[in-house]
């Protein structure tokens, strides 16, 4: 398991401080950091250039710094390098030796508090023991305090940090250097603690599993697509198209989905060892959809941007609803309708492939983005049974977008006693509906900006539009 990281800032460079940095490393610093949870380093421990390059330094990727400033006068480097680290609002912890009015000057007001005093000298053998303790103790609290109280940038949204050693491998291990409370419970963890220091692999691992089998592999493959764009950014799209979709997550993220996006990323390239420091939000988008009812998700299927706004994912464009006796004019409506605009219709009984009848005109109905129920001088025959009149009146009062299209009488003019035929309890639905009375067939196939054809068209989509907007 990776260790969370305290950055420790200390004077050193002369046998006096070296001596006294080693005292407090070891009776005080490095046990509370152990007790604490985190592995102290200090800038000895760092790469050569990585405190000249501070967004990717411990400066300001570790969770923790912890500043023994000493006494009075305080070193102007590390007083440069606690500036840098408290303009990023993470978690810093103060140590002083000396609480004076003049050392404390140098500080802001609202920073003065929250020093820890550390004594130094040479106390009584029988008091060495309990003093170290207390200073131990002190400076678990004092972390604790320094977590809770972060300034560091607040979001709704989960986000994490981490850095991926370059160049991207399979043995590439890359590290959390940041999560927020959010973060860490999209990981089904408790808190940001349990995150930073993680493998990313380790943790991503978790994450995966609380999405649909098949979802999941197509989120692995997309993000392996958008991760790799900060090599090669000319040649890739950077948005994520597979969003992250649970549904068996064990908390609140449940039946939610998040698209990740990569917000910033940051080059260290050193000759031995290179790597890229990335920042990720997952932003909700799951409330986005036109409809977002769970029954919508079959965990079957696999999301994507933006595919998974529309509606559905619709076989037909229209479901023609009609009389036998009028088959051969459906059929050239719904062929010009293709032909002219690329549209596609169910309207023949090819398209019944056996089994029950009803059950698979409502699969038909219900893979088409709209409902149109063609009336002839018959009526609209076998739909006008018991057995179907009910599915009408349905559909008609608004769980689908329903047009009426009325045709003509056989001689081709308009057939202005369309409802005559129908029954009562569908007359009364269908006359609400808005309708279009269609043309003879050899108007019908003609193609021209004038055409009933050109408006039907604009018709239709002025309806999905309207229905979108709804």
């Amino acid at each position: 398991m990776s260790e969370k990281i305290a950055f420790i800032i200390q004077r050193s460079g002369t046998p006096e401080l070296d001596k006294r940095a080693t005292e407090m490393n070891e009776t005080v610093i490095d046990p509370a950091c152990n007790k604490a949870g985190y592995k102290p380093i200090r800038a000895a421990q760092v790469r050569n250039g990585d405190l000249g390059k501070p967004i990717l330094s411990p400066l300001y990727m570790a969770p923790l710094v912890i500043a023994d400033l000493g006494s009075p006068p305080w070193d102007p480097d590390q007083l440069i390098q606690l500036g840098f680290r408290l303009s990023t609002g993470r978690p810093i912890v103060l140590l002083s030796e000396s609480k004076s009015a003049e050392s404390l000057s140098m500080l802001p007001p609202h920073l003065r508090e929250h020093i820890q005093l550390i004594s130094r000298g040479a106390p009584p053998l029988d008091q060495q023991k309990n003093l170290i303790e207390n200073q131990q103790s002190d400076l678990i609290e004092k972390i604790e305090t320094a977590l809770a109280d972060s300034s560091f940038w607040d979001s709704h949204y989960p986000c994490v940090d981490f850095r991926v050693p370059l160049p991207f491998t399979k043995k590439a291990i890359a590290e959390f250097t940041y999560a927020n409370e959010s973060a860490a419970t999209l990981y089904g963890l408790e808190s940001p603690d349990q995150v930073i220091g993680q493998q990313v692999k380790t943790l991503d691992d978790k994450l995966l599993a609380f999405m649909p089998e098949a979802h999941r592999q197509e989120f692995q493959t997309d993000r392996h697509r958008w991760m790799n764009v900060v090599t090669n950014p000319a040649e890739m799209d950077p948005t994520a198209s597979v969003p992250a979709w649970f549904t068996t997550h064990t908390k609140e993220h449940n039946h939610r989905v998040y698209l990740p996006i990569l917000v910033q990323h940051k080059f260290d390239m050193d000759r031995r060892a290179s790597s890229v420091a990335m920042r990720v939000v997952y932003v909700e988008v799951g409330k986005w959809q036109l409809k977002a009812e769970k029954e919508y998700r079959d965990i079957s299927q696999v999301l994507r941007i933006p595919a998974m706004f529309r509606l559905k994912d619709y076989k037909w464009d229209a479901f023609l609803s009609y009389n036998t006796e009028d088959q051969q004019y459906v059929k050239d409506l719904a062929d010009t309708l293709h032909k002219h605009f690329g549209m596609t219709a169910w309207f023949d009984q090819s398209n019944l492939a056996g089994g029950d009848v009803v059950k698979n005109l409502k699969a038909g109905i219900d893979n088409s983005l709209c409902f149109a129920a063609v009336v002839g001088p018959g009526g609209l025959g076998r739909w006008q049974t018991d057995e179907l009149s009910d599915l009408l009146i349905k559909l008609f009062k608004g769980t689908k977008p329903c047009l009426s299209l009325i045709l003509p009488n056989a001689d081709g003019t308009p057939n202005e006693d369309w409802d005559k035929n129908l029954p009562a309890a569908i007359r009364d639905e269908l006359t609400k509906i808005l309708y279009l009375h269609l043309p003879n067939r050899e108007r019908l196939r003609q193609f021209d900006e004038d055409s009933f054809l050109k408006r039907f068209v604009c018709f239709y989509a002025e309806t999905l539009r309207t229905l979108a907007r709804v």
